[in-house]
């Protein structure tokens, strides 16, 4: 289980890293031909992520905005068509 969902149906998610861990990593891969927009929602009670959080894009180097509604993180994102990206989150 994830703890995470996608606004765009056409994107895949999957985890890395276990709750409880100070990182977890989630990619995201777009199979279409397109540029994809979606929002990924993170459930970071389920993940533990308690705290003051960093997010980090590691393909591209950026730090997404992202926002924080009490136990969830949603994080908008653009995926480039047949590309990934490879979000970090870390408590500190």
């Amino acid at each position: 289980m994830t703890f995470a969902r996608l606004s765009n149906p056409g994107v895949r998610i999957e985890r890395f890293g276990a709750a409880g861990d100070n990182s977890i990593y989630f990619t995201l891969y777009n199979p279409n031909a397109e540029y994809a927009h979606t929002v990924v929602t993170v459930d970071a009670q389920a993940l533990k992520l308690t705290g003051v959080l960093s997010i980090e894009e590691l393909i591209d180097g950026q730090k997404p905005e992202y926002e924080r509604s009490g136990a969830i993180l949603k994080v908008p994102l653009n995926v480039k068509g047949a590309g990934a990206r490879l979000i970090k989150i870390t408590k500190h």
